[in-house]
């Protein structure tokens, strides 16, 4: 309750209304696989926008959500904007699909590299085949699966996962 000498005061930089932006927003689920996934990066589909942050993600975390796919558990959603046919930007999800790319090529980013790594992705719209395989930027994926006996470690470790 106000008093009722209380006037509400009008400041000079702020201003009477706010414009609103209204958009009409349409969402279509789409199962994508990974092999599909992994195309779609290749082929330059997938655009990271400048708002996200490079890749983050410890190996612990990234074989987490390997491990995660390979039991058949179900992972968060991968959120994209359609900005043209057949260029997608990812919204949320970026570190999801950059671990999927790496598990699947085998390789895992080196910290102090990964700003670059980032760039390198900008700049080509994926990481070029030469880079990819490049020990200066990357090591062997391998899988850091603390919560499996080494009975169930050893069906993962050391397969080949590639399509």
């Amino acid at each position: 309750m106000q008093p009722e000498d209380y006037e509400e005061k009008q400041y000079e930089d702020e201003p009477e209304s706010y414009p609103i932006d209204e958009f009409q927003l349409t969402t279509t689920p789409n199962d994508f696989n990974i092999i599909t996934i992994i195309s779609f990066i290749k082929s330059k589909v997938f655009k990271i926008p400048n708002f996200q942050r490079h890749y983050v993600w410890d190996i612990k975390r990234a074989s987490k959500l390997i491990e995660s796919l390979l039991i058949g558990l179900p992972i968060p959603q991968i959120f994209l904007y359609e900005q043209d046919k057949n260029e997608f930007l990812v919204i949320d999800g970026q570190q999801r699909l950059m671990t999927l790319y790496y598990f699947v090529n085998g390789v895992f980013p080196r910290k102090e590299k990964r700003s670059e790594l980032r760039k390198i992705f900008e700049d080509n719209g994926n990481i070029p085949e030469n880079i990819l395989h490049n020990d200066e930027y990357f090591t062997k994926f391998n899988l850091k699966l603390d919560g499996l006996s080494d009975t169930q470690k050893n069906k993962f470790n050391g397969k080949n996962y590639e399509h």
